[in-house]
């Protein structure tokens, strides 16, 4: 199927999805577009979340470079920090536990630590992993000595969205839901026969698809405690993360795949377009800082940066570094 035929199904889609659902906001192209170059920004304040930089934990003044080629940071649970490392490859993969003065612990052996969610109290770890053709087997460890806690299989094809305390909010396809999995009561409880593939706990925010993107699907915004109560809708865009309190949203394109997008857009809860920002390369990871502050892992032609931004403000949060080779 070409695009041109995917987005015309996609709004036919969208259209049925409206007369089911009730009429959503849509995003507005009411704002100019704000072009990254990272040399071009002037430099402001770092980035005031811990973040990896090469080999190297910043977070604040706390600096850990650790002896890996490839270093991922999970999140942090206490004042330690819970990283996946791995060699060039991207064999050998563990995760270890570091602490601020750079000890490391071993958490996780001969694991994929891709996928690895650390609930946000920083207690435990989560990971989801299909196995044949149509079940998904749920895992959760100890984020404090990596000793395997639960395993649980569930039906089709399935993915961690968010991970609060000891409950799981996970998206599956075959069938198409969304439903929470709690760690500790074994219990799992419906929240819609959707497909969930974003959701952040703390600002009650649920993205779901109407249908495979792919296949004519577009995307739902709702709140997660109620989630007929529908923010707004796009058979053009899809969530990449929400900001902390669910005010705010980052969106890419609905089918954007490969390094990362080269346009991003925050948008309001209800789909008011705030910015939109576009790159000659690619944006990888895309974080807030706060509920306003965006920051964006912008990769231009030579040169990358983390770039903040507040709107069309934008600044570089870090030095500039030598744009990634898409062939790494």
């Amino acid at each position: 199927m070409t695009l041109a035929r995917r987005l015309t199904t996609a709004a036919l889609a969208c259209a049925l999805a409206t007369a089911v659902l009730g009429a959503p906001a849509r995003a507005e192209e009411a704002v100019e577009t704000t072009k990254i170059k990272p040399a071009a920004l002037e430099r402001g304040a770092d980035v005031g979340v811990p973040y990896v930089r090469r080999r190297t934990i910043v977070d604040g003044s706390t600096r850990i470079t650790l002896d890996a080629p490839f270093v991922r940071l999970i999140g942090k649970a206490g004042s330690d920090y819970v990283v996946h490392i791995a060699n060039a490859h991207g064999d050998h993969s563990r995760v270890i536990r570091v602490a601020p003065d750079g000890e490391t612990s071993n958490l996780l052996r001969k694991v994929d630590g891709f996928g690895i969610r650390l609930s946000s109290d920083g207690t435990r770890l989560a990971k989801a992993s299909v196995e044949g053709s149509d079940r998904t087997v749920v895992k959760e460890w100890s984020a404090e000595t990596g000793v395997f806690e639960v395993r649980r299989s569930f039906k089709g094809v399935v993915s961690i969205l968010d991970f609060a305390g000891s409950t799981l909010v996970l998206g599956g396809t075959a069938p198409a839901r969304t439903f929470t999995f709690d760690v500790q009561s074994l219990a799992t409880r419906k929240i819609v026969a959707r497909q969930g593939y974003a959701a952040d706990v703390e600002g009650d925010r649920l993205a779901t698809y109407t249908a495979d993107p792919y296949a004519g699907g577009c995307t739902v915004v709702t709140k997660l405690s109620r989630p007929r109560v529908e923010l707004w809708s796009s058979c053009r865009q899809r969530v990449d993360s929400f900001s902390p309190t669910g005010r705010r949203v980052a969106t890419v394109a609905l089918l954007a795949d490969g390094l990362g997008p080269n346009v991003v857009r925050v948008l309001a809860s209800r789909g008011k377009t705030l910015a939109r920002y576009s790159i000659a390369g690619w944006f990888g990871e895309l974080r807030w800082e706060t509920d306003t502050r965006l920051l964006l892992d912008a990769n231009g032609s030579k040169q990358s940066a983390v770039v903040r931004c507040v709107r069309a403000r934008c600044e570089r949060a870090t030095g500039l570094s030598p744009a990634p080779s898409p062939r790494r």
